[in-house]
């Protein structure tokens, strides 16, 4: 897990974000929430400010985590947000954008769902699947992405 840098990655070509549907919806949720958060303690007495507080930081970093970019396609390789949760996740990832970075031949294909990118050969025992977070990317630029990588790996041939 590492960080965009320009010199082992290349410069930025393409960068990727959730649909605008999927990021206005979960930002309203997060919203609501908040709102709620802080309407609450008006009517029961043992909400306090600690947990208003709380709970709307949590939802302004869910809001903030959304509207990051999820696939960057670079020169040299393609990066691919982190999900939270995957072993290796650092606390840094709270604050700032972890990618994993692939080289565009090695990737193989990606799963129906789009949770999952599959890696290696085509062989027994040479496909490794490691988990990304596009199922809610639009179509568009989801066959953009599977362009993208089609077309790097032919140049790279």
């Amino acid at each position: 897990m590492e960080t965009y840098n320009k010199d082992i990655h290349g410069e930025v070509l393409h960068a990727y974000t959730y649909s605008q549907f999927y990021m206005r919806s979960v930002s309203l949720f997060y919203v609501l929430i908040s709102v709620f958060a802080i309407v609450l303690p008006e009517y029961i007495d043992i909400c306090d400010y600690f947990f208003t507080g709380s709970i709307i930081l949590f939802s302004l970093w869910r809001i903030y985590r959304v509207h990051r970019n999820i696939v960057i396609a670079c020169e040299k390789k393609i990066l691919f947000n982190v999900p939270m949760g995957v072993p290796g996740w650092k606390n840094m990832a709270f604050f700032q954008s972890m990618y994993m970075s692939f080289d565009y031949d090695e990737i193989v294909g990606v799963s129906d769902d789009w949770a999952y990118l599959f890696l290696g050969e085509r062989v027994d025992g040479g496909i490794v699947e490691a988990p990304i977070q596009i199922k809610f990317v639009s179509k568009e630029n989801k066959r953009s992405i599977q362009e993208w990588i089609q077309k790097k790996k032919r140049e790279n041939e």
